[in-house]
């Protein structure tokens, strides 16, 4: 499969963020997943933020800085943007920053060079084709009075328009909300969230039907990624609990009809990503006498060998957002990347960002698991109130450089400026 360089997106994610907005500012309301009878997104083939967001082979590499000093990579370029734009993209080898309909009075994104964050275009709407990823272009979601219902947009539409399969589930919007998409094998799956009946359906994009049906219990926001071994699902930190006991890591390989218990995590998990025959991920376990400890974990191939468990010294810490994880971008030739807000060198148990210290960027080494910080953010050009944390839809790796959404207005994402930072 292609890599992934961005977050997830679609209607999935936009949901999750409009609520977690939401709860930020003190609003209960949950926005709708999709609003009218029926929203088919028709943007197959060889679009998505995967394809499109490869980064060049120029060999480049985050270097310089020892952890936990200034490294030397370099604020390259910056941009002043229109109110409310929140969502980074790639659209056709430009920079994509998509402004929100609702609070901005009107759907627009701003094309920009990647150079120099020129602009070279701007364009009415906010659903790029490389915005939303493969697999909710297959999705069509209708918002009714008994649920959101999810169905499958055939990928050859029928003389009289849009064709669709039956419906694959039901669910409350604050379900769905919290559910998630992936596609992997040749096939579309839907994580469904419905309290401990929770199920993972494997769904035949060409026919718009059930392919196999597992009970999982992955909590709301899982993790759900796909590399060469298969599909792979977890619970995440995303809602500020923890597992049980231990997270499960759960495997299908490919043409299986078998969800496994492939691996133990542990009690919350901040992120995870897959490539390759490798899965990364920000593990977070409890100690003595309470708290936790962090490492970046690498697992590799579908027996999930643990290539290693280095500790995250310089990475946003398990309190930090309402203990609700946070985001990397990368890949593994250049690395993987993330800002942080840190005092001295270690991670603090407790508490919220160190409002004193400076926004770095920090680089997480693909072969090692260290962290080392590749550049600070200047002030002038960050804002006071840019979070702690990268978020989703904040940032994407593009052709060897990083590009962020920076000066966050409040605790509403309200970004006005987009960084380009080559490390």
């Amino acid at each position: 499969m292609p890599e992934a360089e961005t977050p997830d997106g679609g209607v999935i994610e936009d949901a999750r963020a409009r609520q977690r907005r939401q709860r930020r500012v003190g609003i209960l309301a949950l926005a709708a997943v999709a609003v009218g009878a029926l929203a088919w997104f028709a943007f197959g083939g060889g679009g998505g933020v995967p394809n499109a967001a490869r980064p060049a082979d120029d060999g480049g590499r985050a270097g310089g800085g020892r952890p936990g000093s200034p490294g030397s990579a370099q604020v390259l370029a910056s941009a002043l943007l229109t109110p409310f734009a929140y969502r980074l993209a790639v659209e056709d080898g430009r920079v994509a920053v998509v402004g929100t309909a609702a609070e901005a009075g009107g759907c627009e994104t701003q094309l920009l060079d990647p150079r120099t964050l020129r602009p070279d275009a701007i364009k009415p709407g906010c659903a790029l084709r490389t915005s939303i990823p493969p697999s909710a272009a297959w999705l069509s979601v209708a918002q009714r009075p008994s649920g959101t219902s999810i169905r499958i947009a055939l990928e050859k539409p029928s003389a009289r328009g849009v064709s669709v399969g039956p419906t694959l589930v039901t669910l409350p919007e604050w379900d769905w909300a919290h559910s998630a998409v992936a596609r992997a094998g040749g096939e579309l799956w839907i994580y469904a969230l419905d309290g401990s009946a929770s199920t993972l359906l494997e769904v035949s994009p060409s026919r718009g039907t059930l392919v196999h049906r597992f009970a999982v219990a992955a909590g709301p926001d899982p993790f759900i990624v796909a590399d060469s071994d298969g599909l792979w699902i977890t619970e995440s930190a995303w809602t500020g609990g923890s597992c049980a006991s231990v997270c499960t890591l759960w495997h299908v390989a490919p043409g299986s009809d078998r969800l496994v218990a492939a691996h133990t995590l542990g009690l919350r998990t901040q992120w995870l990503v897959a490539s390759g025959h490798s899965i990364y991920a920000d593990v977070l376990e409890g100690v003595s006498g309470g708290g936790f400890s962090q490492a970046i974990w690498r697992l590799d191939g579908a027996k999930v060998r643990v290539a290693y468990e280095a500790p995250a010294k310089l990475l946003p810490s398990p309190e930090f957002a309402s203990l609700t994880g946070y985001v990397v971008v990368g890949n593994p030739a250049h690395g993987y990347f993330t800002i942080s807000e840190l005092g001295p060198d270690t991670t603090p148990d407790t508490g919220d960002c160190d409002a004193a210290a400076p926004i770095r960027v920090a680089r997480i080494d693909p072969l090692t698991g260290r962290q080392r910080y590749v550049t600070t953010l200047p002030r002038n050009l960050a804002g006071s109130a840019l979070d702690c944390h990268l978020s989703a839809h904040q940032a994407v790796f593009y052709a060897g450089s990083l590009y962020l959404l920076v000066q966050q207005s409040g605790d509403v994402p309200d970004y006005q400026r987009v960084l380009r930072v080559t490390p």
